[in-house]
């Protein structure tokens, strides 16, 4: 059985996690974050009923949408 990891192990994986998906104000950085809820909304719609006046959005119209990149990067850094 494994024992839980410690805040600094816990720490150390997410600052490491970075590495690959960055968070930043470049296109390349932004994207990271709008990816995640454009998969979010092309592969499970039934989820889309959480976001409020974006439920018939598709995952092509959450990259283009300024709330969703700012929301990318707000999900990154949590």
């Amino acid at each position: 059985m494994s024992s839980t990891p410690s805040l600094r192990e816990m720490a150390t994986a997410c600052v490491k996690s970075l590495e690959s998906v960055q968070c930043g104000t470049c296109e390349k950085t932004i994207a990271n974050g709008t990816e995640f809820y454009a998969l979010l909304f092309d592969k499970h719609p039934d989820l889309r009923h959480y976001f409020k006046g974006n439920e018939n959005l598709t995952g092509a119209d959450v990259k283009k949408s300024d709330h969703f990149k700012k929301q990318g990067q707000r999900l990154l850094l949590a």
